[in-house]
């Protein structure tokens, strides 16, 4: 699953890890936009560091920059980001593709087997 984050505050911080102890590498402008593929849930509390269903996402875009680091969806019980989600898609070969000859191998009608080479003009 892909996950696009939106933020509801002015410079949301991207962090090394999903807590507000780790060094910053990077923000989130409002307006911006941050895709990441996988949300942290915390499962206990430390004061002021966490709450219990605190929720964090691995962000590996940041406005279509690649990057690896943790933003907070919801910090301390407060929501600092809309979430939304979409299936991965995959990837598809959108180059072009240049005709250098074709080979084109038919029988005919009396079984002999032939081969005949197209060239674009």
């Amino acid at each position: 699953m892909i996950y696009t984050l939106t933020p509801k505050f002015d410079n949301l911080s991207l962090r090394q890890g999903h807590e507000t102890t780790y060094a910053k590498v990077g923000n989130l402008t409002l307006g911006q936009v941050a895709e990441g593929n996988e949300i942290w849930v915390a499962q206990d509390s430390s004061y002021g560091f966490r709450k219990i269903g605190d929720r964090w996402l691995h962000v590996n875009k940041l406005n279509g920059v690649s990057v690896d680091g943790w933003m907070a969806i919801v910090h301390n019980g407060l929501a600092y980001a809309t979430i939304t989600e979409r299936p991965e898609t995959p990837t598809t070969d959108t180059g072009v593709v240049k005709v250098i000859k074709a080979v084109i191998y038919y029988e005919n009608k009396d079984g002999q087997q032939l081969t005949k080479e197209l060239f674009p003009q």
